[in-house]
């Protein structure tokens, strides 16, 4: 059972590798991830929200954000567009 096991989760940890993207978090989405944990933190009292919170431009250093890699390339597609028509 342990090897099924093992060999499933070598096989979805491939899968997101081949399928997703990391980057990092970027600022328009901070913001909504601090108050997405804060809320976390007001209605549970969670001791890691708390300690994220406590730490935030640490604990923002180490996160990822992780998105499929057609999200990725339809939102670098939106940036080149809005570059391209931003008045100079």
């Amino acid at each position: 059972i342990e090897t099924h096991i093992d060999t499933h989760i070598e096989t979805h940890i491939e899968t997101r590798i081949e399928t997703h993207i990391e980057t990092r978090i970027e600022t328009n989405i901070e913001t909504h991830i601090k108050t997405l944990i804060e809320t976390h933190h007001r209605q549970t009292g969670s001791i890691r929200a708390q300690l994220l919170l406590e730490d935030w431009e640490t604990a923002l250093k180490k996160m990822i954000r992780v998105i499929p890699k057609e999200r990725a390339e339809l939102e670098r597609q939106e940036s080149q567009h809005e570059h391209a028509s931003a008045p100079q």
